[in-house]
């Protein structure tokens, strides 16, 4: 799921386990690449750096709704996860219903569950940051 073992696997590797499953399904289910490129959006939004920085559609990310390098897909799915990211339950139905229409029900579906599992690990990762060695 991304960079190697984090935070998660050392605290909750069960929890790790589920996120990896869930990140699996939604990389089988998306355009190659398209999963990394939001979880790059992510880590961006939660105040991290992207990796790889020397990627220019990384470079660009800030700048994907007018930038030329980015796909209609991708627009999309970098849209979605801004809202995901800041708001999950105030997603409008035309944003559900535009990302349908460009990865289809079940590409939607495997799309949010590597979502959601980038999003989590990544706050995760940051709480781990901030309250290392913190166990329950």
């Amino acid at each position: 799921m991304g960079a190697g073992t984090t935070a998660v696997h050392d605290v909750r590797p069960g929890a790790y386990t589920a996120l990896e499953a869930a990140y699996a399904e939604g990389v089988a289910a998306c355009p190659p690449g398209l999963l990394d490129l939001c979880g790059a959006r992510v880590r961006m939004l939660l105040g991290g750096t992207p990796t790889p920085a020397d990627d220019p559609k990384i470079a660009a990310l800030a700048h994907y709704a007018t930038s030329p390098l980015f796909s209609d897909v991708e627009r999309c799915a970098l849209e979605f996860t801004e809202q995901y990211v800041m708001d999950v339950a105030g997603t409008p139905d035309d944003l559900v219903a535009d990302l349908q229409r460009q990865l289809g029900p079940a590409g939607t579906y495997g799309f949010v569950m590597g979502l959601y599992a980038v999003d989590q690990r990544e706050r995760l990762d940051l709480t781990a940051a901030i309250h290392p060695g913190g166990r329950p």
